[in-house]
């Protein structure tokens, strides 16, 4: 399996240092990712549930999607947004904090307030 990888990864240039084997102890996640903007830090992971439950030919299906996000640089693209997110995030509590600041800055609704505009914004 490693060599057929490797052997698409060579074709299309992406570069990872090595694929790992993700243990859920037991919890049964199919799953698989790429960690790491550096390809010499670069590992792609994939559950233990994945590589028991699917055949030869789909995992490397699998391990070629995740080859995907990193010839297209989708881990940049990932942090960019990451640091957009947070940015605007940012900039639009700074903004409330100065227009609303009893809001706030008193009781419960503040947190409330941040917690929940996290998952909306």
């Amino acid at each position: 399996m490693n060599a057929r990888v490797a052997a698409i990864a060579e074709r299309y240039g992406a570069r990872y240092r090595q694929i790992s084997v993700w243990y859920t102890g037991g919890v049964r996640i199919a799953n698989a990712a790429v960690a790491g903007l550096i390809p010499r830090t670069r590992e792609i992971f994939v559950t233990d549930w994945l590589l028991h439950r699917l055949d030869d030919d789909e995992v490397e299906g699998v391990l070629a999607h995740e080859l995907g996000h990193i010839k297209h640089r989708h881990l940049w693209v990932y942090l960019l947004f990451s640091f957009s997110y947070f940015g605007t995030y940012v900039l639009v509590f700074g903004a409330l904090r100065t227009s609303l600041p009893a809001v706030l800055t008193r009781g419960v609704v503040g947190p409330i307030l941040l917690v929940a505009s996290f998952f909306y914004l």
